[in-house]
């Protein structure tokens, strides 16, 4: 299956990493790294998590506060959210409105 971003979920990586960044390259490339070891996980076998809010998965980062967000829909996953957790858990519910 193949990955796609939602552009809100593209703009919170790069905002994440940004912030990341000016703390430290190094942990900016960590943030990026653990990110991209999710999308494996779940490109591998995105069915493994449970089911979350309006039809998405949640796969929960290791090191870091941040949760992938992710749809199952026909040959494609669309990651939806990168979202803190320590953020209001439904503020990307919006972004599936128009496409339930």
């Amino acid at each position: 299956m193949r990955l796609v971003f939602d552009d809100e979920a593209l703009a919170e990586i790069e905002d994440t990493r940004r912030f990341y960044n000016d703390i430290s390259a190094e942990l900016a490339l960590r943030f990026l790294n653990e990110v991209q070891r999710g999308l494996n996980k779940i490109s591998g076998s995105p069915l493994t998590w449970p089911p979350y809010s309006l039809n998405t998965r949640r796969f929960i980062l290791r090191t870091f506060p941040y949760h992938l967000i992710y749809r199952v829909a026909d040959d494609k996953i669309v990651i939806v959210a990168i979202s803190h957790a320590k953020r209001d858990p439904n503020y990307w519910l919006d972004r599936l409105k128009d496409r339930r």
